[in-house]
């Protein structure tokens, strides 16, 4: 596919490009930078164009419209990059799955890209400067807003994201001397217009341009480097949710209605799966709140809450509470043991209280709580972490430390009576686990298959449901692997699948299910290594 630029001395093509995609919302914008010498992007060429739900049949096919267009083949690109949101689910999954298809197929590094910054750049190019806000549709009569700086260097973002209610954002903004542009302007243009300047609808969207000069901006603040395959690794590029899913806010908006004895079945944690040590985890149901309070008087000290303070906590939309309870007894409601809760705000989660019964200390349940407040976390819009702690408490300083958390001041006279507190931040503390939480589960081989006896390779992918799945075959149909990632755990207290959160949790195995698949392929054939170029068919 056009004609390839050669290396003299290794005889392959020079990988020069950039390709930067995004499907968040009902248009496909697709664009391809040149990259120059000191990494910076200029622009070659792209398309926008409206999709009308058909992001999934018409992304391929304009990404080699573009490339066509260019005369420039797949292996001259050194990078791929794709709009992360936050959008619609559906249209951020359909750029952030093929991103990472290809980018695996390829060896790429993946970057993600804002899909609102984009929009704000697309906005800059055109000519506008000052300040914007940029309001994206988040359905359910809510927007994604985000405010900017926009000078000749290009537009400086100014707050982090997060989702609104249209009432809010209205009655906010009206206040503001700010222009403002995004896609929910098609959805509440009467509402939002009565409220501030709007700009041209030509910008509400992102577009090819913006992609590649928010990508751009990027590199020059060294947030991405385009031929960084480590930094960038697909199988962690994940989409920006801003918010839970539907199933897990209508399961906090339940768990801080506070219920009779009758009705306590509703907050049992029956449906929680137990790990070896028989402790189950969910996220805090008021009805616990009196037990939280009980073990905080016992641990904390001056520091305790009350049960008041406990309960307010529980089913705030910038809050994560999870709880650990001893279920001896799979007929019997759990013993509440222990329970984390943090404040997510900005882009941060600060961790408000991680506790352990006394008897079941140094069993790792408070990483496992933490790990389920950081996943919460990062849905909602958090990259990093931050707490105070005592100076005096040299064990939760350690237990910090050791989920990745470090020192970076002290606040004097923090606490009640005076004691200093020591501030620690780092990144989110999720466990490490096979991939995005799972544990692998491989089959044997049904047949013996020599390496000395080669055979079409078939590579399948299946996820249909709540499991992510990938399988290698040969042409004769015999397996050479079989690697399963299953979600139960992230179901079973739903009672059923939970499509939304099978989809996302999807799109965070996947790249990781078939690199395992891969692997194991290659040990079972007796080979160094097996890839994506062996395969001779794909099967989904």
């Amino acid at each position: 596919m056009g004609d390839h630029r050669m290396n003299s001395e290794d005889k392959h093509p020079i990988k020069q490009y950039v390709l930067a995609f995004d499907t968040a919302n009902e248009r496909i914008a697709v664009g391809l930078g040149r990259i120059n010498a000191d990494k910076s992007l200029s622009f070659v060429c792209g398309i926008d164009k409206p999709a009308h739900r058909s992001s999934n049949t018409q992304l391929i096919l304009t990404i080699d419209e573009v490339l066509d267009k260019a005369k420039v083949g797949k292996q001259e690109i050194a990078c791929i990059a794709c709009g992360k949101g936050p959008g619609s689910f559906t249209g951020v999954r359909i750029a952030l799955a093929t991103a990472k298809g290809m980018a695996s197929a390829l060896c790429l590094p993946l970057i993600t890209i804002s899909t609102i910054d984009a929009v704000a750049f697309g906005a800059q190019l055109a000519g506008v400067r000052g300040k914007l806000t940029v309001a994206a549709d988040a359905m359910r009569h809510e927007v994604y807003p985000v405010d900017y700086i926009l000078d000749d260097g290009g537009a400086i973002r100014q707050s982090a994201d997060t989702v609104e209610s249209l009432e809010s954002f209205v009655g906010r903004i009206a206040s503001q001397d700010t222009k403002i542009t995004g896609d929910a302007l098609s959805k509440y243009f009467d509402e939002i217009s009565s409220a501030g300047c709007v700009l041209e609808k030509e910008t509400w969207e992102p577009s090819a341009q913006g992609l590649i000069a928010t990508l751009n901006r990027m590199i020059e603040t060294n947030e991405a480097d385009v031929f960084d395959g480590k930094r960038h690794d697909p199988g962690y590029a994940l989409p920006v949710y801003t918010r839970l899913s539907d199933a897990e806010e209508g399961e906090r908006a339940r768990f801080a209605q506070k219920r009779s004895h009758e009705t306590m079945s509703s907050t049992s944690v029956l449906n929680a799966p137990a790990d070896e040590d028989g402790i189950s985890y969910k996220p805090l149901d008021k009805e616990h709140a009196k037990d939280v309070a009980f073990l905080e008087e016992l641990l904390m000290g001056s520091d305790a809450w009350n049960t008041e303070m406990v309960a307010d906590e529980i089913g705030r939309k910038d809050r994560s509470w999870w709880a650990a309870y001893l279920q001896p007894d799979p007929l019997i409601d759990g013993k509440l043991v222990g329970y984390a809760g943090a404040l997510i705000v900005d882009g941060d989660m600060q961790i408000l209280k991680v506790a352990v019964s006394k008897g079941f200390q140094r069993k790792g349940i408070a990483a496992k709580l933490l790990s389920c407040v950081a996943s919460d976390a990062r849905d909602l819009g958090a990259k990093t972490a931050s707490l105070e702690v005592r100076v005096s408490n040299e064990g939760a300083q350690s237990f910090y430390k050791s989920v990745g958390l470090a020192k970076e001041g002290v606040r004097p006279r923090y606490y009640s009576d005076g004691e200093d507190a020591v501030i620690m931040s780092g990144p989110l503390p999720y466990l490490t686990r096979d991939v995005a939480g799972m544990r692998y589960r491989s089959s044997a081989l049904t047949s013996d298959v020599k390496k000395e006896h080669p055979a079409p390779y078939i590579f399948a992918i299946e996820t249909s449901c709540d499991e992510t799945a990938a399988a290698i075959t040969d042409g004769n149909g015999n397996l050479i692997a079989d690697v399963v990632a299953s979600q139960i755990d992230f179901h079973a207290r739903f009672g059923g699948v939970v499509p939304e959160i099978a989809g996302r949790k999807h799109i965070e195995a996947i790249c990781g299910v078939c690199e395992e698949c891969l692997r194991i392929a290659a040990i079972n054939l007796g080979i160094e290594k097996l890839s994506w170029s062996d395969m001779d068919g794909i099967a989904v």
